[in-house]
């Protein structure tokens, strides 16, 4: 009698092997599956092309219509998986992978629906994997309150500080997250008891800069954090928020704070202009700076 169950799909992993250096990492990761497809096509180069501008345009056109469906995210996921699919290597000017999560990412920015999807934060945190600034990115993140309920979102926040040594600081977010409950609280506990535990085998670095990373949201009354390796109230210092009036320039809900801008235009600001011999000067840290400049010239314009 034939069996009822489906044989499972094989890949040969010998061909992913040989091309591994032409897979860019990602935090949504690879299917191996996907990628033995990507890597194994019989086709030639030119039905390649043809067929993946025939599915882009597609997509695009899919993209037109997605605003009357319950749930118009769901296409740009899509469209994203197919892109990280079929372009393994990452960014280029062939996969154009960055403008597609920054699109999505400017498509739902002022959405309630969405606000709180893990699915959409995931899209911000890996267009903040191409940019040289993510504590913007996480900045401008809380400034619009997506992702706010979400264990995620202080998670890849803390890990961002963590690897800057900013331990200090990579705590003070876990705790504000731990306060907001965010959800799922458990797994919040238990990235927390893990960084803790690295805390005691690396402390945090005395000579920590102290320059406060972007504005956070105000907590009143919390002066004790549940520790979560004991189970038991520790006294803590009161968390140091930054306010508004350390960021004079741009206030919430202002129009400083309705748009990131694009990844070219934070790319072009950020370059150093040639300036002939003789002349000193320099240009500010991004992130000590404050917001760039294309957010304050529109707050500007209000």
């Amino acid at each position: 009698m034939a069996s009822s169950t489906s044989t499972p799909r094989l890949v040969d992993f010998d061909a992913i092997e040989h091309s591994k250096e032409n897979i860019a990492p990602t935090p949504r990761g690879h299917s191996a599956i996907a990628l033995a497809k990507a890597f194994q096509q019989p086709m030639s180069p030119q039905d390649r092309h043809s067929t993946q501008t025939a599915l882009r345009a597609q997509f695009e056109k899919d993209l037109i219509s997605a605003s009357d469906l319950d749930d118009p995210l769901e296409v740009w996921l899509k469209y994203i998986k197919w892109t990280d699919e079929t372009f393994p290597q990452g960014q280029s000017t062939e996969s154009g992978i960055a403008r597609l999560l920054e699109r999505c990412t400017e498509q739902f920015k002022n959405d309630k629906q969405y606000k709180s999807d893990p699915r959409y934060l995931r899209v911000w945190l890996a267009y903040s994997t191409y940019s040289d600034s993510p504590l913007e990115i996480f900045a401008f993140l809380q400034r619009n309150e997506i992702g706010q309920e979400l264990a995620l979102y202080y998670e890849e926040y803390a890990a961002v500080l963590e690897k800057m040594n900013r331990k200090r600081k990579a705590d003070e977010i876990f705790q504000m997250g731990l306060l907001a409950e965010a959800r799922p609280i458990d797994r919040l506990r238990r990235r927390y008891e893990e960084f803790n535990r690295r805390l005691q085998i690396n402390p945090p670095d005395p000579n920590e800069p102290s320059t406060p990373p972007p504005p956070l949201r105000t907590i009143l009354g919390a002066s004790q954090i549940t520790a979560p390796s004991a189970g038991v109230a520790r006294p803590r210092p009161k968390i140091q928020v930054y306010t508004d009036t350390e960021d004079p320039e741009v206030r919430p809900g202002s129009a400083g704070w309705e748009s990131i801008g694009t990844l070219a235009d934070r790319k072009k600001e950020n370059t150093i202009a040639a300036k002939p011999w003789g002349r000193t000067g320099g240009k500010r840290s991004a992130v000590l700076a404050g917001p760039p400049r294309t957010w304050r010239r529109a707050a500007s314009a209000r």
